[in-house]
Order: C-alpha cells, then structure tokens, then sequence
C-alpha cells in the first residue's frame, strides 16, 4: 500500500510599493509557480488582499523576499517588508521567513521577456519560493531562520546579515 504525504502549501511574497508578487508551491514535492499580483496604491488593500489569498489557500509556511543592493547592502525598503509582514503575522499566524531577494527582478524580467508578459512580480515571487526551496536543508540556512523566527515570534527588531 502507498501512503501519500498530505501536500503542504507555502507561499512566496515579492512586496512592491504597489504591488505585491505572490507564488503557491508545495513543501514536498519544492515545486511552486506564479500565483498572481496584487495591485493597489494602499498598504491597507494590499494587506487585505493578500490575507485573502492565505485564508483561500491556508499556506503553512510565507517566505519574504528581502532586498539587498548589488553591493550587498542593506536595502531601504527592509523595515518596510519587515513592518508589513509583521501585520500580516498578527492576523493570519503561521511560519515567515525571509531570504535575500536579490535578482529575482531582474531575472524575472529576463524570463518574462521571452513570454513577452509584461508582470513579473508573481514570477519574482516564484524566484523567492525556489531559492527558499534549495537553501532550505542547508545548516546555515537553519540556524539563520533560527535566529530570524525568535526575534520575530518577540517582536524584536529583526536585524539580517
């Protein structure tokens, strides 16, 4: 007899001023793809549009894209992805991470060019959820968002290298 493993839903979030990219994949078979955009010029419809999403599909993990610059470092909008995810945490509790997003735009750009689609955010958010997928079983990895959830289960200033 073959047991199959319940599937388990994770989400990829690439946040934008305006637009908020947002990919599904599943936990065990690492596999994810662009799920859709959300579009407003309100952080509040946007919070409200993506809790939408997470009560329909009832995610048990959200990874965060995080922005670094091409330098290495620390991108301005961090506190604000950190601020945002923060409010979504307190209405719909599960596991957050984030991981460095660096790149996935421009990689995005370069696949959607050749599907001459003109939204990537949704394909960004795919990049994320498939970079969170192959660090996932590194130790490193591991003790990163050991550290990560604990100040964030606390409500601490959230400080990533």
């Amino acid at each position: 007899m073959v047991i199959h493993k319940v599937s388990q839903t994770v989400f990829g979030v690439d946040w934008g001023k305006k637009n908020i990219g947002v990919a599904v994949g599943d936990l065990q078979l690492k596999i994810s793809h662009p799920l859709c955009v959300i579009s407003s010029n309100s952080k509040e419809i946007l919070k409200e549009k993506l809790l939408i999403l997470l009560k329909e599909w009832s995610p048990v993990k959200v990874v965060y894209g995080l922005p670094f610059h091409e330098n290495g470092d620390k991108h301005e909008l961090m506190p604000v992805i950190k601020k945002f995810a923060l409010s979504i945490f307190k209405k719909y509790n599960c596991e957050y991470f984030f991981i460095n997003e660096t790149l996935s735009s421009n990689l995005a750009s370069s696949l959607m060019h050749k599907t001459q689609n003109k939204r990537n955010d949704s394909l960004s958010a795919m990049i994320i959820l498939e970079d969170f997928f192959n660090l996932e079983d590194t130790q490193s990895f591991k003790n990163e968002l050991i550290k990560i959830k604990k100040l964030f289960l606390m409500n601490k200033k959230i400080e990533i290298n």
